[in-house]
């Protein structure tokens, strides 16, 4: 049974509604691309964006949000880094806690920060591919979906290899057609921590270590610039700030982080 949520921190809305809006909300930020003129590219327009774990496996049946186990496990991932500004601070927190994540990182950062990535690896967090330079693949010809994808995964060769996260979580049938091609499996997330910064940063953690199932993956973010033809500067001080209060919440609920592989690995389907 749940602990009653203390009053004055967040309202304990339903978990379906919860999820919902945070799937569709985590997405902050940056300015999108003008979709090139060629033949073949996904079908675009904000309207046909994938923004739920429903839309995202009807555009690629194979994609994973979350996973159904018995085992009372979880996965913290990261977003955007490495990047100098958080990614430090990220590592230090999980290392406090002991703690193992799964960094999807954007080849371009990792080019530019490799002590960074280093440190990642180093600490024991598995890394995964985020593209190259964090465009949105849905706008993009399949020829430049394998591009993003080969290039940034030129930057991973630890335990997560074979698996990607399209930025924004924007995904067509074109872009699962080039991943499955180029041997990946598509990492979504069931819960997104920035999305509930509505009631704070500490709220935002609680709240998304309260709904929190076995099976569950958490998306934040410990990066916030991005340079290229998709630049981006977000500050992530208050993901930074979350991280604590999630972790302590669902180490009170018993639910044990650990990384995308060793989450699949216990998993009876995906979902």
């Amino acid at each position: 049974m749940r602990e009653r949520p203390r009053p004055g921190v967040w309202l304990p809305v339903s978990r379906r509604a919860v999820l919902a809006a945070a799937a569709a909300g985590c997405v902050l930020g940056t300015t999108p691309v003008t979709p090139p003129a060629h033949a073949e590219v996904s079908a675009g327009g904000d309207e046909a964006r994938t923004r739920t774990p429903a839309e995202r496996r009807r555009a690629d049946p194979g994609s994973v949000s979350s996973v159904s186990t018995t085992h009372p496990l979880v996965a913290l991932t990261f977003d955007d880094g490495p990047d100098p500004d958080h990614t430090p601070e990220v590592l230090t927190i999980l290392r406090r806690y002991a703690v193992p994540a799964t960094f999807f990182v954007v080849g371009a950062n990792a080019a530019a920060h490799p002590e960074l990535l280093a440190r990642i690896r180093a600490e024991g967090h598995a890394v995964a591919n985020h593209t190259q330079n964090h465009r949105w693949l849905d706008e993009l010809t399949q020829a430049e979906v394998r591009a993003e994808l080969t290039l940034g995964g030129r930057h991973v060769d630890g335990p997560a290899v074979g698996l990607y996260r399209p930025p924004r979580g924007w995904t067509s049938p074109l872009v699962a057609r080039a991943g499955r091609d180029l041997g990946l499996r598509p990492i979504f997330w069931s819960d997104c921590v920035e999305a509930h910064f509505d009631i704070g940063a500490r709220g935002a953690g609680l709240r998304v270590g309260y709904f929190a199932e076995p099976g569950s993956i958490i998306l934040m973010h410990d990066g916030g610039s991005v340079v290229g033809p998709n630049a981006q500067r977000i500050d992530r001080s208050r993901s930074v700030a979350a991280l604590p209060h999630l972790i302590e919440k669902l180490q009170k609920r018993s639910l044990t982080p650990v990384t995308v592989p060793q989450l699949l690995s216990v998993s009876r389907t995906a979902q």
